[in-house]
């Protein structure tokens, strides 16, 4: 029996070869899918692994806001809700619930003003007379240079000799003043012109948990100078003012400590401009003016210069607001005077709000949904000193409470000059901040500033804006926008100064809680199991306190296009017209990313590791039915010379054994070379299984062949001829053209052959399509995050390379079946073209069979891909008509070109001598 299966080897090389060719394609074909398959699932998974924890698991959320599941996409102003709800008592039952690890607070205070810097131009003894002070506030809000202050000041220099400190204009001096328009005086012999820079602007206070914070952040890691937030349990009275007083001296008030950690990178870009003139007038006697002119002469006299440049400020100098400056004009340039002070009185003014975003009609430029910012009415009342030209977007809210503010006044003028507010009594206390350090706030956001999971942290870092469209849609060149002084404007800037919770209980009371961020505790796996540990956390958060409670895990920034509006003169109490800005990009984030494309990644590997198993035995199985047939006559003879009925199969059986050991190896190879060649991951354990799951494969193709063999009658195949059929099969009940009647008759007689070729290309085109779909749904599920577009670019190689090989499988499946069908039939070709047939008529033939079986075979194996995509909608969306389209063209193109082709050829080469000869 070795010997008649080794001489079969020698005899019929080129059947064996064919043989052991499909063990190869199966092999590699099997291990290189596999290695893709799982170098893409690995990959991504590994990147999702490593971006699955940002900052904090949880977010709890106040009362009232709006509800988020999974999978939902929400704007980053959605999760630094800018409105109070949660109270102190439900952060402490939050940070003693089993599970939390960290529970960080945040509360908004509210908008604070800056402390105002005094400042002294010209010199001591300057000339008398008149002098003009102009100051213009310029902020870069990323687009265009904004004017958003401006104030012109005509100043009086007396010549009044001093007697000490005591100095004093008299009535009839002061009232030619007033006629010509100045606003206040000075005394050169006493001291250069003194007084405060003016819109001093606000910042943003919030108040955090400095032991949560630090776990959580590492704040401390951060601090540059002086010391962290101190651990209160009650604020401090000022030592040195212990009280402040009302709007009646009866009414006295505790004087309280605010300690502050200041930012010490400030955002934005502003800028003051002084310039300080002195007016060439015809008389320096404001009497003999006042005779003379009325309030519009002084404005149109020209000047000399004495100081035009820019003045430091609070928003662009910290140490203004840290140690308490003064500033000194020193010649040209203007001179910081530090006394040390590192104390001011607190003077809260407004609380922000979020914006409001609507979904307009139609798509945004990119094709996703648009969405847009409802602008909201401009607030002359809380804006008095804003002079901008900018929309407002966000409500501003008067703080309650407040009871009396002091009014201070820097200068001489008295009443006429500069004024600012002194302290402001707020829920019955007065507040003075005193700095205890400074932080880098870039070293700290650089520590969650990973763009691939990262989440809103308006405590240390705006949220980064991006205008990318102009209000018709065409692209420009990205700029991104910044924060100014306008406090209803876009872009809000994060809080210049946190101090502690105790401090915004007692200024908002006890619910003064906006956000608190949770870290879970033990590890959290990047899984689906990882995502329940935290769900339930915050499930229990939710019994325990009633709030909502986000999982933030596996979530990802989705660039988003919001357009942004103007308004018409009139309209929201604008008195003139503002024109749209266009379409900004925004990160919103997207809920539940992370598990989504894990889930994902486990359907896709699923379905492409079945069909390539389907396809391997499918082809398997008619690779060895025609083995069968090539060999039918000889097992017929061996039976007749008195082999015993179980002899042919075992030595079928050895046959195959032996070709699967031998393709299964060679495949082996192939695979493990192409694999390093495209840098793909090597599936050790797959390769340790790979000849067993061949020789496995292989039994199981050969149940088909071997009930093929039981069912071999001797007698009918020793007799001359082929096939002998039936008498029913012999007319077809209609008539047909030549070749495509032949071509239906061949099919008809070989309809076992048939079946198993149409059952290979059924699953061929279902695997194909499946492969497609699973990576363009695939894809199509990564776009549009930050992480999924990270992953798409890591595994891009991989998936190119198992579409590649899924077609390569299919097309070679083809073409080496065709092939040795080809063969199989010489006698009947040689037959055929003794009778008179010409090559071409045989050529149409063969093609007609090749394109039927194609038709018969790939359109039900699409057919069956789409039934499974719809019972899986659930997890893939639907097929689109392109996707089907496109896998029958390429199938029909690949089978023509590389299955049907080589198989012409192959028909040409034949001789009918020796065909007839061999017969």
């Amino acid at each position: 029996m070795f010997n008649y299966v080794f001489q079969t080897f020698g005899r019929q090389w080129r059947q064996q070869l064919f043989g052991s060719g499909g063990f190869l394609i199966a092999a590699c074909a099997f291990l290189l899918l596999n290695a893709t398959t799982q170098t893409i699932v690995f990959q991504a998974r590994t990147i999702i692994g490593q971006n699955w924890r940002p900052t904090y698991d949880l977010v709890v959320l106040p009362p009232g806001t709006k509800n988020v599941g999974s999978q939902q996409v929400v704007p980053p102003d959605h999760l630094t809700d800018l409105n109070p709800g949660i109270s102190f008592q439900q952060y402490q039952q939050i940070k003693q619930l089993s599970g939390v690890a960290v529970a960080a607070p945040i509360s908004f205070i509210g908008n604070a003003r800056f402390p105002t810097p005094s400042i002294k131009f010209g010199t001591q003894n300057m000339d008398p007379g008149f002098y003009a002070l102009t100051w213009k506030l310029s902020a870069d809000d990323g687009v265009h240079q904004q004017n958003e202050y401006q104030r012109h000041e005509l100043i009086y220099a007396s010549d009044v000799k001093c007697s000490g400190f005591t100095c004093a204009l008299s009535p009839q001096v002061q009232q030619s003043l007033n006629r010509l328009g100045v606003d206040t005086y000075f005394f050169p012999s006493r001291a250069p012109y003194f007084t405060g820079i003016p819109h001093p602007g606000t910042f943003l206070l919030a108040a955090i948990d400095p032991t949560a914070e630090d776990q959580l952040v590492h704040l401390k890691q951060s601090i540059t100078s002086g010391e962290a937030l101190p651990i209160q349990d009650h604020l401090q009275v000022d030592p040195q003012v212990p009280t402040v007083t009302g709007e009646n001296i009866a009414n006295v008030y505790p004087n309280y400590q605010i300690p502050v950690l200041l930012n010490q990178n400030l955002s934005g870009s502003i800028t003051m401009q002084a310039i300080f003139t002195h007016l060439q007038t015809s008389s320096s006697d404001p009497q003999v003016l006042a005779a003379q002119h009325d309030a519009s002469y002084l404005p149109s006299v020209p000047g000399q210069a004495v100081f035009t440049g820019l003045v430091p400020i609070p928003q662009n100098d910290i140490q203004l607001f840290h140690t308490g400056s003064s500033l000194n004009q020193q010649g040209a340039a203007i001179q910081v005077e530090n006394y040390g002070e590192n104390a001011f009185s607190l003077n809260l003014v407004s609380r922000p709000s979020n914006v409001e975003y609507q979904l307009m009609p139609g798509k945004a430029p990119d094709g996703n949904p648009a969405y847009q910012i409802k602008p909201v009415p401009f607030q002359a009342d809380q804006n008095e000193e804003y002079q901008g030209n900018a929309l407002a977007f966000r409500s501003i809210q008067p703080l309650p409470g407040i009871m009396y503010q002091d009014t201070l006044y820097i200068g001489d003028g008295a009443g006429s000059d500069y004024n600012t507010t002194g302290y402001t009594v707020y829920n019955n206390a007065g507040y003075q901040v005193v700095t205890t350090g400074l932080f880098d706030g870039h070293k700290l956001s650089a520590g969650f500033a990973d763009a691939l999971n990262w989440l809103p942290e308006n405590t240390y870092t705006p949220s980064q804006t991006v205008l990318s469209y102009d209000a018709n849609g065409k692209p420009l060149a990205p700029k991104i926008l910044q924060p100014t002084t306008y406090t209803q404007g876009l872009t809000l800037q994060s809080p210049l100064a946190l101090t502690t919770m105790t401090a915004a209980r007692q200024m908002l009371g006890d619910t003064c809680i906006n956000v608190i961020r949770i870290r879970v505790a033990g590890h959290i796996s990047p899984d689906e199991n990882g995502w329940k540990q935290v769900a339930r956390v915050a499930q229990l958060i939710h019994e325990r306190t009633g709030l909502q409670a986000l999982v933030t895990l596996g979530s990802s920034p989705r660039p988003t296009l919001v357009y942004v509006p103007g308004v018409a003169a009139g309209e929201l109490n604008y008195r003139q017209s503002i024109p749209p800005l266009g379409w900004v990009q925004e990160r919103w984030i997207s809920f539940g990313a992370g598990l989504l494309y894990l889930q994902q990644l486990g359907v896709t590997q699923n379905v492409l590791l079945s069909g390539v198993l389907l396809v391997c035995l499918a082809y398997l199985v008619l690779n060895l039915s025609s083995l069968v047939t090539a060999q039918r006559r000889q097992f017929a003879i061996l039976s007749a010379v008195g082999w015993r009925p179980w002899h042919p199969p075992l030595a079928f059986l050895i046959q195959v054994v032996l070709m699967a050991l031998s393709g299964g190896i060679a495949g082996l190879l192939l695979a493990l070379g192409l694999t390093l060649l495209i840098g793909a991951a090597i599936p050790w354990n797959l390769v340790l299984w790979t000849l067993p799951g061949i020789l496995a494969l292989a039994l199981i193709s050969l149940l088909v062949p071997l009930w093929q063999l039981w069912r071999v009658r001797p007698l009918e195949l020793l007799r001359s001829g082929s096939r002998v059929v039936r008498g029913s099969q012999r007319t077809l009940p209609f008539q047909l053209p030549t070749a495509l009647s032949m071509t239906l008759r061949n099919l008809a007689r070989s309809r076992w052959r048939a079946l198993i070729l149409l059952v290979s290309l059924f699953c061929s085109s279902g695997l194909l399509t499946l492969t497609l779909h699973g990576i363009l749904t695939l894809r199509q599920t990564l776009q549009g995050t930050l992480l999924g577009d990270f992953v798409l670019l890591q595994t891009a190689i991989p998936q190119l390379c198992g579409v590649l090989f899924t077609m390569i499988l299919a097309v070679l499946s083809l073409a080496d079946l065709l092939i040795m069908q080809v063969r199989e039939r010489q006698q009947e070709i040689g037959v055929l073209q003794a009778l008179g047939w010409r090559p071409g008529m045989i050529r149409g033939m063969f093609l007609q069979e090749g394109l039927l079986l194609a038709l018969l075979g790939i359109v039900p194996g699409i057919g069956a891909a789409l039934w499974i995509v719809l019972a899986q909608k659930q997890y893939l969306p639907p097929l689109t008509v392109a996707e089907v389209a496109v896998t029958v063209l390429l199938l029909l193109l690949a089978g023509v070109l590389v299955g049907i082709l080589p198989a012409l050829r192959v028909i040409n080469r034949l001789s009918v001598l020796q065909v007839l000869r061999a017969e």
